[in-house]
């Protein structure tokens, strides 16, 4: 069990890539946990953000040693819900993520690495650590 005091919880980072970069380097070598509370994805203010923050938190949750973590773990927020229902269902659902800062780029991207989409169905939803859920 990791201890509490070596966890790094990151909440909302919406596709800041540039922002999540520099949160990132405090905690490399530091042999934390790092535990990303969900909604990667929407609204970024960066270039091709929603990608860039995906991959890269994909990398990390694949190789956290690499990066001197003990382990990635991410849960799925409302935008990856989102996202994925823009994808796989009706009119109704690709508005209301639309209408929550979905991005259409990004959602042909999934198109074209629909592995991405996979990951983010299989994110689960909650965490427990010690006695915190």
């Amino acid at each position: 069990m990791t201890n509490d005091c070596n966890i790094v919880v990151i909440p909302d980072v919406h596709g800041c890539y540039n922002l999540l970069n520099e949160t990132l380097k405090l905690h490399y070598n530091s042999g934390a946990e790092l535990i990303f509370l969900g909604d990667l994805i929407d609204r970024s203010p960066d270039i091709d953000g929603d990608r860039k923050v995906l991959t890269l938190v994909r990398r990390l949750q694949d190789n956290p040693s690499e990066y001197g973590l003990s382990k990635v773990t991410v849960l799925r927020g409302n935008h990856e819900q989102l996202c994925y229902d823009a994808y796989n269902g009706n009119l109704d659902d690709y508005d209301l993520w639309i209408a929550n800062g979905g991005n259409i780029d990004f959602l042909h991207y999934l198109q074209e690495h629909p592995e991405h989409l996979e990951w983010m169905n299989d994110l689960p939803y909650y965490t427990i650590r010690g006695d915190y859920l």
